[in-house]
């Protein structure tokens, strides 16, 4: 996966590596449209509490969104959005905070927290925990105070060990309702307040909302992990100028409010993030957001949730065996392998985990042999090792020249070459098998999975060629 940022200890865990986000060490959504972006849900009032509304029942609202949690989790969210002040419930006078004035925590507000980032970590979903909202500022006396709930906050994240918690440290910090409050509204004072979490929990990633123009203080941009803009005033012809617009920092981009009034302008919004790398988040206001609070799955926003579906989806390019042979580039599966540069363009390399996916349509049955344009990974290089990998189609392994002998796979040896040399089963290849190529028995015709999967660190493939009846090497 490379090197990256990385939340804290706990279950499930978020990470970057350059500006592809993973989920304990898997790229997110891979082989889709979405691949390598965190697609969100802003669900800042799943907490929500009016200490003035004594006939509204904090404990049962939460109950609501968990109880539809894991249905939100399987239409392709990979992360929500909450807040320790929660959002506009659009009506006056709520008193709405997980932090007293001192900036404090308060004990009861955290518990509904708790109860939800643990929920999240066992769906395997992260969170971005946004601190402060500024209609409930105000409940904060003073700036020593603001910091204060900045370094509770944190470490109250950082003790409990979760790895899947993001921070935002106020949600639209250059908005108007911030005035007065400049450690929060100011760049300067925004970056200290970044900064400060960094201090706190190195690890945990930190991020500033807002700036539906594009525009953000370089000083802010360069205390975020990631840039999290808000598109509810953007145009959508003028989204992809103001993704390019923050693309120059070199963070990864993640949308995390959006407003729209209908479905057609939503599904734009969505695509049109997607198609230029920016993660995209849902703002289901009138019905996540406004009281009274409704949490129902994906019936909030049907055609939105189906398009997520869509987006998340691994791609089903089926290849297709022609004249008996099945030939195609390694990097066009579904799997969570990095990419790398090769000499005929790109190739996969073993990250030390996962699989990468391949959907083949044979016509014909047969033996297909197996070859491999291969190179050996860091790991044996000089050491007299032949790095291998896995293989499988449709579940089962490879056989070897005798028709009996399983292989677990191929292996390879030096620079780029076509490899085809069985490995196993064990570890020691049987000689009557070790210097000729293995096959897979395709029994009829019809659709079969090829999976490729981790045996050898850094092991990596350009081209895949299978040849029916067929034993010679490629040249």
């Amino acid at each position: 996966m490379g090197t990256g940022f990385t939340c804290l200890h706990g279950g499930t865990e978020v990470s970057l590596s350059g500006t592809r986000w993973f989920i304990n060490g898997r790229v997110t959504n891979a082989g889709s449209a979405a691949e390598g972006l965190l697609m969100n849900v802003r669900m800042v009032n799943a907490t929500f509490e009016d200490l003035n509304k004594s006939d509204f029942d904090p404990e049962a609202n939460t109950r609501a969104f968990l109880a539809r949690l894991p249905e939100y989790a399987a239409s392709g969210v990979n992360a929500f959005t909450f807040c320790l002040q929660g959002g506009n419930p659009e009506y006056e006078g709520a008193v709405n905070s997980a932090f007293a004035a001192d900036g404090s925590l308060r004990p009861e507000y955290m518990r509904r927290i708790e109860r939800v980032l643990r929920a999240c970590d066992e769906e395997g979903v992260a969170v971005i925990l946004s601190y402060y909202y500024q209609r409930q500022i105000k409940l904060l006396k003073n700036e020593a105070a603001i910091r204060a709930g900045v370094e509770n906050a944190t470490r109250w994240i950082a003790e409990r060990g979760f790895k899947h918690v993001m921070v935002e440290v106020a949600n639209e910090h250059a908005h108007g309702g911030f005035k007065g409050e400049p450690v929060i509204q100011t760049p300067a004072g925004q970056a200290s307040l970044l900064r400060l979490v960094k201090q706190i929990a190195p690890r945990i990633l930190v991020t500033a909302s807002g700036y539906s123009s594009g525009q953000v203080s370089p000083v802010v941009a360069e205390a975020c992990d990631f840039l999290s803009p808000h598109w509810n005033l953007a145009k959508l012809e003028d989204i992809p100028a103001r993704i390019e617009m923050l693309r120059r920092f070199g963070k990864p981009l993640v949308c995390n409010e959006d407003l729209r009034h209908n479905d057609q302008d939503l599904l734009a919004a969505l695509r049109t993030s997607v198609d230029h790398g920016c993660s995209y988040g849902l703002m289901a206001k009138d019905v996540n957001q406004t009281y009274p609070f409704r949490f129902q799955g994906t019936a909030d926003s049907p055609a939105f949730y189906a398009a997520l579906r869509e987006l998340t989806s691994p791609r089903t390019n089926t290849i297709v065996e022609r004249n008996g042979i099945v030939q195609f580039e390694a990097e066009d599966g579904a799997g969570d392998w990095k990419r790398i540069s090769a000499p005929t363009g790109e190739a996969v390399q073993d990250p030390g985990s996962g699989a990468m996916r391949y959907e083949i349509e044979f016509t014909q049955p047969g033996k297909y042999y197996v070859f491999l344009l291969a190179r050996q990974g860091e790991a044996g290089r000089g050491k007299g090792k032949e790095n291998d990998v896995a293989l499988t189609l449709g579940g089962e392994k490879l056989y070897g020249v005798d028709g009996s002998t399983r292989p677990t796979g191929l292996r390879s040896s030096g620079e780029w070459k076509w490899g085809w040399r069985p490995k196993g089963p064990g570890s020691h290849t049987p000689a009557a098998i070790r210097d000729n190529p293995a096959y897979f028995l395709v029994k009829q015709p019809g659709r079969l999975p090829l999976e490729m999967a981790h045996r050898s660190d850094n092991f990596a493939v350009d081209r895949i060629m299978m040849k029916l009846n067929d034993p010679t090497p490629p040249q």
